[in-house]
This record gives C-alpha cells, structure tokens and sequence, in this order.
C-alpha cells in the first residue's frame, strides 16, 4: 500500500484552482455528506488483425487508462492515457481558455467566468457568457435569475483566418423572474444586448464586419392549472432590432428599427385513460435574437395529439396531426405548407402477445408563385408551379411468447414516397424480419433464429433480398465464459437475374476473471462471390479489461460482518435525505425515491442496470452489510438518472438547432461526401434529394423526443450513443467537446441515412441513360 501526505496549505490552493479551471459547480451546502477522497478508473488494452484478398494485412492496437479522483463529492480530476500504433495521447483534464466558478449554498448559486444562462427560445439560450449571474431557485413559490457580460469577442480581419469575418465585440444583461400560485404561474424574462461600435478600430475590419445592432427581448408567459388534469399554457414574446447604417469612414450614421412579435399557446387535458394536447405557434418574419444561434421564423404552426387507452390499458390509441405555413406577410416568392399524421395502436395481453402498428403520412406543398403577378393589372391566368412530396410509412411488429424460454417476433415495414406527379409509380421500400429464440437453461443455451427479407421497388427496377441468420451460445465455467457463434446467408436479386451471394460467420467468446476483469476474444469472417468473382476476408479482435474503485477496499470488511437482523432498527442520511426503520421499510424508502428520479424514462440498459443492483441489494437485507450497499445505491441512481436526464437535453437543443438549420438552408449547401462528387449534375440532385427528405421528415418535428417517433433510427442512435457520454461527461472541458462531438455525428447520421437511398436511386437512372 502506498499512503501519500498532503498538507493543507498545498491542497486547498490546488483544489480552488482546479474548480476555477475545470468550471465544476459546488455545493457548498453539500460538502461532508459524501465521502472525502472516492477515486475510480480502469485500463483497457485492444487489438485487432484484418486480412482480406483485396487489402494487405493490418494489425491495431489501444492501450487505454483512465482515473477520475473526487473530493467531497463534488470536485472532480478526470485523468486518461491512449497509446496506439499511431502515438500517445493524453488529454488535458480541463479547458484552461474558459474560467469559471459556480458556488451554491442552500438555493442561492454565484455563477463567474464562463457559464450558460438559459432563459427561453425565444430570449437566451445556448450562447456562452463571460460575466456573473446569480440564481435563486428551488425556495417555493418564487424563483430568479440574473446575469450580466460579454456574449461574443471582436474579432479583427485577419487575425483567425482569411475566411473569417470579423466581429464587433458584444455584451448584455438578462434577467428571469418565476411565480408559483396556487393554480397560476407567471414567468417573465427581458433580455439585452447590444455590439460595441468602438471595438472595431481599423477601416478593413469595419468594412468587412456586418453593422453594429442592438437588441432588446422580453417574453411574458403564464401557465393555469384548474385541476392536476387541465392546464392551459400562453406566452408572448417581443423582440425590438436597431442597426446603425454608416460608411467605412463612420460618417453619416442612420439607424433601422424593426419590431418582431412571437407567440405560443398549449392545452393539455388528461384523464385516466387518455389525454388531448394542442398546441399553437407562430413566428413573426425576421423574429432573432441575440441570445440564440439558430432561428427559424415566418411561420405558424399547429399540432395536435391524442391518446387514448381502452380495455384496462391492453389497448392504447395515439394519434398526432400538425400543419405548418409559412410567408405570414405574402411577400416571398414561393410559400410552403406541410402537414403530417401519425397513428399508432399498440396491444399488450401481459404475458404472450405484444403488437404494435404504425402509420405516417408526410406532406410537403410549395407553390411559387408568378413573378408577373403583381405587376400586371388586368385579369389573367397565370402560370405557377406547384411542388408536391408525399411520404407514407407503415410498420407492424409483433411479440409472441410462448413459454418463459422460447418467444416469435415478427417485424414488418413499408415506405413509399411519391415526388412531383402523384399518378406516377412511387418507390416501395418494403423489409420484413421474423424470427424465434429458444433459452435451454438447464445447459445455458441460447438459439436464434432469423429470416430477413427486403424489396425495393421503383421505376428502373425491381430487387429483392433475402436470407436466414442462425445465432447459438452457450456458458461455461459456471457462467462465467460465454461463447457463441452467429451464421448470415444472403442473396440479391436484380431485375430477375441473381446478383451475388455472401456468408458471414461471427464467433464471440467473453471470459469474466473477476466481477471487475474480463477477456473478450472475437473471430469474423465474410465470403463473397458475385458471377466469377469471389473474395473473402477475415478479421480477429481481442481485449482486456480492468476496474476498480475506492469502494474495493471495503469488500473484505464486508464478508467478515455479522448477518443483520431485518427487523432491527437503521438510520442514514444520504444527499439531506434521512432514511429511518428497518430494513424492510428502508428498502421502500429507497424504492420510492428511485421511482421520483425518473428510473421509468431510462434507457433499457440503464433501467436493467438499477433493476439488478436493487435485486442485489435485497439480498444483503439478509446476507449483512445494508447500509453500506444502501448508500452504494443510490449513489448510482442519482449518478446514472442525473447524467440520462443532462445527456437528453442537450440532445433535445441541439436537435431543435439542426431543425432550424435545415429548415433555413438552402438545398445546394449539403455536402454529401459521395463517392461521385466528380458529377456535379448528380451531386447538386442528390442534395435537392436528401434536403427535401430531411425536410419531409422533420416536418413539424419539435424536439428529439417527438422526432423518434417518426425517425425510428433515431432511437437507435439514442441508445447507441449514451454509453459513450457517460464515460466522458467528467467536468465541463468533456461536456462541451461532446456537444460538438454528438452534432457532428447526429447530422451526419441523419444525411448518410438519407442519401444511401438518393444516391442507389440517382446511379440507377445514370446506368439506365447510359444504355444504348
């Protein structure tokens, strides 16, 4: 064991430094409720071998170490070491170009340097601040928030890159004040901001730099509630806009004014078995705000949903309708209408069948409008033109059990979208999947079995897929090894003549040493061949990993404590919660205050992980030691919902950003990535193509919530990118590399999702003209 001493006089100073840095909150109220010192880590080291017929063969390898140290349970070093064949890498822990500090005490919280105020969409929200603000939350009925600083930096032409704008130097002040009555609550927020004529000092960079503006918002909403099941939500929003006019020299300065207006309304009613939303928004043309990146305006908006459950809940209805237009002030030369449906009806038996059916339909209208119009007096019949996408989707999934061990699934979808002349033959994109498991558990086997069938058909051909997977696994070494094997067979068929055919054959094997070691080997294979082409390639990976925390070294007290009498008398207290009785009552306690952290909205994973740690903790009710596996608990159910809860809202803001981006962009800005940029006829068609698709899709969409629903893909995108949030959220440095991270990689999912099928149905029709 290695015992290293601080003294006070270095450690204090380190740890004041390493919060102004590193912009971690701390509650000062919080300090002495959780251990002092608590560290955890872990090593990892991969490698991987590939050989194929057509590339040489190639040998990877990662080696990497992380340690997050915290002290008080509120400040935390995160530490991590890469090595690869490529170089060494060790990221600083902390992003030294942004400096804040955010004490709280009780429910009054200082925030200085950088921080992020988020008042409304409409006022403040998403841009850094460099100042102070103060907010005084969670005392009742009342609630405020404050803030003043620097919004953006001048930048001089020049000084970044030769691409760049320069920028005048821009500050403001906002502040939010919220009041709870007994059925009402009033919000209102005023913003300010303004650009800094004087910042900008040199002709260039004055000429090259958009005019100097200013900007006041205020926003007033208010919400009623007659009863736990009627509320009633309106907001009013206003936005005044001053930019001053002038030449290089400064001289003959005049000043525009312009007025937006923006406003929402909600109704929500909900009864036992159902629930009615309505919803209402609309936009003033040229509604901004200095508070926020992004903006879409000029329009208005309405959508409306309903739910509805019957049969004591085995049978649930959701319906969803919306329209939305724009050009409020008929002054643009072409307008847009968009309206969407959804239904949804789910059953659920309770123990053998599960079904669910899905329907969408997406329309979008744009007529442009005769540029004579308006010039020409007399009567006349115009020639306008009028632009029409339709999207229908439909998908059945069905859920059989039959006996504990062995269950069917059936799912089934179709989409068909029609372009331009609806009497003309819409693509189908039709796939289907059936499959059986059966669990053996007297031996630990698993078997599964699948057969999967796609048709995709269109104006310029006809091809189908098909082909059956065989999965089986088995334990050993008393569950603690755990290998299987996986068989796929399929073949393609193109306008009646077969295409090729390829087998893939997986085998994974995953050894746990211990609870915190394990050794995972994997082996995969691929053959195949098209006509007298054949080609295989073979790919082998193998890993190793360790853990450990500052919880590990209580483990051996752990088995040498005396069993526990379950009807003695227990009291802990744990984050200002005072837990009392026994140990049965205890574990209620525990159970209900999960239930209000919101375990339900988890992920599955997530929700698996707390359900077997609460089932493990049952368990020492008798075994000993509760109260120290009780706080284990719940630290990690207050660690796992509060990090889900950050992670889905920053995921929900910057999918309204990528909304409003596309929304507002025109189609020949996405840049595709294809392989056959060369062609620009086809590159410029496939990004009309994928933006009428994301346009089609995203049609009064409005969070990332809602967006699932109608973008399945999202979900897995969801759930596939958690697990990687969660590792890197350690201090403010990995949040916002994150955020840049998940938009990067959200946006390119959303446009490579979309433009396979731009892009297959463009070289199609190249092959087609090409033929004599």
């Amino acid at each position: 064991m290695i015992c290293v001493f601080l003294d006070s006089r270095l450690i204090w100073p380190f740890l004041f430094s390493t919060l102004i840095v590193s912009g971690q909150a701390i509650a000062l109220d919080e300090i002495g409720k959780d251990d002092w010192l608590r560290y955890a880590g872990g090593i990892s080291l991969d490698g991987n071998y590939a050989t194929s017929d057509r590339n040489a063969n190639l040998f990877t390898y990662l080696l990497k170490a992380n340690l997050n140290i915290t002290f008080a349970g509120q400040i935390q070093i995160p530490l991590m070491l890469s090595i690869t064949d490529g170089g060494v890498n060790i990221p600083t822990p902390f992003n030294y170009n942004r400096l804040s500090l955010s004490p709280s005490w009780k429910n009054i919280r200082l925030n200085w340097g950088d921080f992020n105020p988020s008042f409304s969409s409409y006022s403040m929200q998403g841009i850094p601040v460099t100042g102070m603000g103060l907010q005084l939350e969670n005392t009742g009925a009342f609630s405020a928030e404050v803030f003043t600083g620097r919004l953006q930096k001048r930048i001089l032409f020049g000084t970044a890159h030769p691409e760049t704008l320069p920028v005048y130097k821009r500050s403001g002040y906002g502040a939010r004040f919220r009041h709870d009555f007994d059925k009402l609550t009033l919000e209102g927020i005023f913003f300010a901001a303004r650009d800094h004529r004087g910042s900008l000092t040199d002709s260039l960079s004055i000429d090259k730099a958009d005019f100097p503006s200013s900007n006041q918002v205020w926003h007033i909403s208010g919400v009623y509630r007659l009863n736990p099941n009627f509320k009633v939500m309106v907001g009013l929003a206003g936005s005044h806009w001053k930019t001053t006019l002038f030449n290089a020299q400064g001289n003959n300065a005049v000043s525009r004014k312009y007025f937006y207006k923006a406003m929402n309304f909600s109704l929500d009613v909900s009864t036992d078995n159902g629930g009615l939303e309505l919803k209402y928004e609309r936009l003033d043309p040229g509604f901004r705000s200095m508070g926020t990146h992004f903006f879409n305006n000029d329009l208005e908006q309405i959508t409306l949903k309903l739910q509805q459950s019957l049969f004591s809940g085995k049978i649930g209805i959701s319906m969803h309708s919306g329209i939305q237009r724009n050009d409020l002030q008929q002054k643009k030369s072409s307008n847009t209408l968009k309206m969407v449906n959804a239904m949804s009806i789910t059953y659920d038996s309770g123990k053998q069948l599960r079904m669910q059916v899905d329907y969408s339909n997406f329309t979008t209208r744009i007529n442009t409008k005769d540029p004579f119009e308006e010039r020409i007096s007399e009567p006349i019949v115009h020639d306008t033109v009028t632009y029409r996408q339709i999207n229908e989707n439909a998908s059945l999934s069905a859920y059989i059990n039959f006996t504990s061990s062995a269950d069917l699934h059936v799912n089934i979808s179709a989409q068909r979208s029609v372009t331009g002349d609806p009497d003309a033959l819409a693509p189908l994109n039709f796939q289907a999947t059936t499959g059986y498991g059966q669990n053996i558990k007297k031996f630990g086997i698993s078997i599964n079995t699948s057969l999967n069938y796609a048709l995709l058909v269109s104006k310029e051909s006809h091809d189908f897929t098909l082909g059956p997977n065989l999965g089986i696994s088995q334990k050993f070494l008393k569950d603690r090894l755990r290998s299987g094997v996986t068989v796929s067979w399929n073949k393609h068929r193109k306008n009646g003549a077969w295409q090729g055919t390829n087998v893939t054959i997986r085998c994974r094997n995953v050894w746990t040493i211990r609870k915190n070691q394990s050794l995972t080997m994997n082996v995969g294979s691929v053959f195949r061949e098209s006509g007298l082409n054949r080609s295989s390639a073979i790919n082998i990976s193998a890993g190793y990993r360790y853990t450990f925390n500052s919880l590990d070294k209580y483990k051996v007290e752990i088995g040498r404590k005396k069993m526990t009498d379950r009807n003695s008398e227990l009291q802990f207290k744990f984050r200002g919660i005072v837990y009392k009785g026994s140990i049965p009552e205890v574990t209620a306690q525990i159970q209900n205050l999960t239930a209000q952290l919101g375990v339900g909205e988890l992920l599955p994973a997530e929700r698996k992980q707390l359900k077997d740690s609460f089932k493990d903790l049952k368990e020492y009710e008798r075994k000993g030691a509760f109260r120290f596996h009780a706080i284990a608990y719940l630290r990690s159910a207050y660690a796992i919902t509060k990090t889900f809860h950050d992670y889905q809202e920053m995921l929900d803001n910057l999918f309204r950003h990528f909304i409003r981006d596309v929304q507002t962009a025109e189609p020949g800005q996405a840049d595709t990535g294809s392989l056959i940029d060369d062609h620009e006829e086809v590159r410029s068609a496939i990004n009309r193509k994928v933006h009428s698709r994301l346009l089609k899709k995203l049609a009064l969409v409005s969070d990332f919530n809602s967006a699932m629903l109608v973008i399945p893909e999202l979900r897995e995108f969801q759930e596939l990118h958690f697990k990687n949030y969660s590792k890197l959220r350690e201090g403010e440095r990995f949040l916002e590399s994150r955020k840049v991270a998940l938009e990067i990689e959200l946006i390119d999912f959303l446009f490579k999702s979309l433009l396979t099928i731009a892009e297959d149905h463009l070289l199609r029709s190249m092959s087609n003209n090409k033929e004599p």
